[in-house]
């Protein structure tokens, strides 16, 4: 499995050290309003991450923190879900910072994700939402979530695979 978040964060002593008496977090900024100290650790460690971040991902790099256990992850990360900080790539099943400029919320999104470098896109489009409210609202069906993935080559690739002939 590749080391998605290696070198996120400081890890054991290295970690308590560099937080302070005042409560801030390991890069100096307090954490966010109304978020668990676990919450916001999972937070920063997904916004660290180059790619979508699975669960598991997060866990390894929370074992320098002394958690061994995935309870604590899912909570964090269904808090964090519940406040639209973070999406559910559902194909990858990973996690992605809101790209939104308003990060609390919750909204329908579309992602575009390369299936050649990882890269994930956050889309929102609400033309693409009232297509699909009204689609749903047309035979009766009250949506709990709406997310769309669209799987294939971002630009860098696309380029690249052209150039290569494929």
């Amino acid at each position: 499995m590749r080391q998605k978040l290696e070198g996120a964060a400081p890890k054991g002593k290295a970690a308590t050290a560099s937080k302070t008496a005042m409560g801030t977090t390991r890069r100096g900024r307090p954490p966010r309003a109304g978020l668990s100290h676990w919450q916001q650790r999972v937070l920063d460690l997904v916004r660290a991450s180059a790619e979508p971040a699975s669960a598991y991902d997060i866990l390894r790099e929370m074992k320098g923190d002394g958690i061994t256990a995935p309870p604590v992850v899912y909570r964090a990360l269904k808090g964090l879900l519940d406040r639209g900080l973070v999406h559910r790539i559902e194909s990858l099943n990973a996690y992605v910072v809101c790209g939104g400029p308003d990060h609390h919320h919750t909204h329908p999104a579309q992602f575009a994700i390369c299936r050649d470098c990882g890269r994930v896109e956050e889309i929102t489009d609400p033309a693409v939402d009232g297509l699909i409210e009204a689609w749903t609202g047309r035979i009766g069906f009250v949506a709990d979530r709406r997310t769309i993935e669209i799987l294939g080559r971002c630009r860098d690739c696309a380029a690249g695979a052209a150039a290569a002939g494929g």
